[in-house]
C-alpha cells in the first residue's frame, strides 16, 4: 500500500479515482511503458528482458485491462431527515481496476555486448532447445488495484496485488541445458517483484503529474 495526498488546491474533477478510471493512467496501470494497444481491445505489454547465458528472454503480455467504479454509501447517517428510507448519502467512490493476462509469449535473443564471454555463450542446440520450450509456455495471472479514502480523510491508500504463474511443458528424457529450471522461477520473480514493488508508485507519481495538469476548457 502506499499513500497519495494531492497537490494543494487539487480541482474535485482531478481525484484519483478519475485518474484511474480516464485512459492518461494506462501506462501506469500495464506496468510497462513499452505498450501498444491492439485492435480487439486488447494490450501488449513487453516485459524487460531477462538474461541467462548470453540468451535474452523477454515476456511479452497480451492484457485485458477493466475499470470498474464502486459506490460506497452511508446507510446509517443520523443526518437524513428527508423522510425517504431508501435515500443514503454517498460515503466514498473507489475506483477497482484488473489487469488480467489473456496470452503471453517469449521472445528470445542472443546477447551481442561485447562484455558476454565465449563461456557464457550458449551452444546452437542448447538454444533450440530453449527456444522451442520456451515458445510452448504459458502464462497466467491477474493483477487488481484499488483504492480507499485515508483514515484521516487527507488523500487515499492505494493497493496493489499481482499473481503470475508460468507454465513449462518438458517433454520426457529431453536432455536440458544447465539452469534450464530456472528460467521459469526467474522470470516469475523478477516480473512480479518488479510490478508490485512499481506499480503503486508509478500509479502515484502519475497521478500526481496529471492533477498538477490544468484543466482541459470544453
Amino acid at each position: 500500500e502506499v499513500c497519495v495526498i494531492p497537490p494543494p488546491n487539487t480541482p474535485p474533477s482531478r481525484s484519483l479515482h478519475d485518474f484511474l478510471m480516464a485512459s492518461d493512467s494506462n501506462r501506469a496501470l500495464l506496468g510497462t511503458d513499452d505498450t501498444s494497444l491492439r485492435s480487439d481491445g486488447l494490450w501488449d505489454c513487453r516485459q524487460p528482458p531477462i538474461g541467462w547465458f548470453g540468451l535474452e528472454l523477454r515476456p511479452i503480455f497480451v492484457n485485458k485491462l477493466e475499470r470498474h467504479s464502486i459506490t460506497n454509501y452511508d446507510n446509517n447517517n443520523n443526518n437524513n431527515n428527508s423522510g425517504i428510507e431508501d435515500e443514503a448519502i454517498i460515503d466514498d467512490i473507489r475506483c477497482f481496476v484488473t489487469v488480467t493476462i489473456v496470452s503471453a509469449r517469449t521472445d528470445i535473443a542472443t546477447k551481442t555486448s561485447s562484455n558476454a564471454g565465449k563461456n557464457n555463450r550458449p551452444s546452437s542446440s542448447s538454444s533450440s532447445i530453449v527456444s522451442k520450450l520456451m515458445q510452448r509456455c504459458t502464462f497466467m495471472g491477474k493483477s487488481a488495484l484499488s483504492h480507499k479514502n485515508a483514515p484521516d480523510g487527507e488523500g487515499w491508500i492505494l493497493s496493489f496485488d499481482f499473481d503470475l504463474t508460468l507454465q513449462i511443458p518438458l517433454p520426457r528424457l529431453l536432455p536440458l541445458p544447465p539452469g534450464f529450471n530456472s528460467i521459469g522461477s526467474r522470470i516469475v520473480r523478477t516480473t512480479c517483484n518488479q510490478r508490485v514493488e512499481q506499480t503503486l508508485f508509478n500509479v502515484r507519481d502519475a497521478y500526481l503529474e496529471w492533477a498538477s495538469l490544468p484543466e482541459k476548457k470544453e
